[in-house]
């Protein structure tokens, strides 16, 4: 946690001596290039574990409905919020509208087009997904042709991969010498938002449980008090629960970080950014950080950055008070 701190602190330190108020389209392709790194890494670890690759069957299916449910949960409280603090007109936050607003015009000039232009627009609102799902495909091949050690831990490059993303979004945030004075204008509606991430997540749990109920409902809410966090959740509930739930575990939060790189962005252009933001849950303080600045912009790195922070240290008091209660 330190080290994340520091990554990104020192980033800022960086972005303010060296890039302040200077406009850097390379910084924004080296951390596209970082994140599509990472992904390679992710898969890489998924790969080389054998446990995990064997298990992808009934327990990877029941983990990936876990992860649906409680993501979509969040995006349906996330956006009871959007709608709660664009009604209240505070105008707290200059720039709470979808990112997409601006281009309106733009997409339905694209509408007209004819078929050619509807499936270039197509392609460049997909193209980012997929290439991230290819980059996540070929680790997984990398991972099971054994570049990975056995214990599938890829000599911590995925650790190393993720500090220097950070630090690159630390330099994107000192650059912008306007930055801190629109943090101080934020809308403290907005501080709700970890709050309705973890009610909706929970809620969406509970709706699975109500189908299947091959666990108990409090084992699945503390797989879904994960928020994505694997590497904590996934121990504790092994201790707890046992090595089944466990990799209920491992499997859903691994799942969730996975999905919430390939829908934030095109849920921050069609729905909002708070419901994009929500759906990543704990990992808008690290991973999908990035993601959330280039699909709806610096202005919503602060709330992403507070959102990630409070599930993760949420992460230990959800998780073992719902296994203290299985057991």
């Amino acid at each position: 946690m330190f080290i994340v701190f520091g990554c990104l602190f020192l980033g800022i330190i960086l972005g303010r001596l060296f890039l302040r108020n200077r406009e850097n389209g390379r910084l924004a392709s080296v951390i596209t290039g970082i994140v599509r790194l990472l992904l390679l890494a992710l898969g890489l670890e998924v790969g080389a574990d054998s446990m995990i690759m064997g298990s992808l069957g009934s327990l990877g299916l029941t983990a990936l409905w876990l992860t649906v449910a409680a993501m979509a949960g969040s995006a349906l409280a996330a956006s009871g919020l959007w709608i709660a603090v664009r009604k209240s007109g505070s105008g707290a936050l200059g720039c709470l509208r979808k990112p997409s607003e601006g281009t309106a015009s733009a997409a339905e000039n694209g509408r007209h087009g004819g078929f050619a232009s509807r499936l270039n627009m197509l392609w460049e609102s997909m193209k980012g997904s997929i290439v991230v799902v290819a980059f996540f495909l070929l680790g997984i091949v990398l991972g099971l042709s054994g570049v990975a050690d056995a214990d599938g831990k890829s000599v911590s490059l995925t650790s190393y991969v993720l500090y220097a993303l950070l630090l690159c979004v630390g330099m994107t945030i000192g650059e912008d010498g306007g930055f801190f004075s629109r943090v101080k204008g934020l809308d403290r509606k907005l501080m709700l938002l970890p709050l309705m991430t973890a009610c909706g997540t929970f809620l969406g749990v509970a709706a699975v449980w109500a189908f299947f109920r091959q666990y108990l409902l409090t084992d699945c809410l503390a797989v879904g008090s994960g928020f994505a966090y694997y590497s904590l959740s996934s121990v504790f509930i092994t201790e707890m629960r046992g090595a089944e739930l466990g990799t209920v575990a491992l499997l859903s939060n691994i799942f969730r970080e996975i999905l919430a790189l390939l829908v934030i962005h095109p849920m921050a252009r069609t729905l909002n950014p708070l419901a994009a933001v929500s759906m990543g849950g704990a990992t808008t303080f690290d991973t999908s950080l990035p993601v959330i600045m280039q699909s709806a912009g610096k202005d919503y790195l602060i709330i992403a950055a507070f959102h990630g922070l409070t599930l993760d240290f949420s992460v230990p008091l959800f998780v073992t008070l719902f296994c203290s209660i299985s057991g």
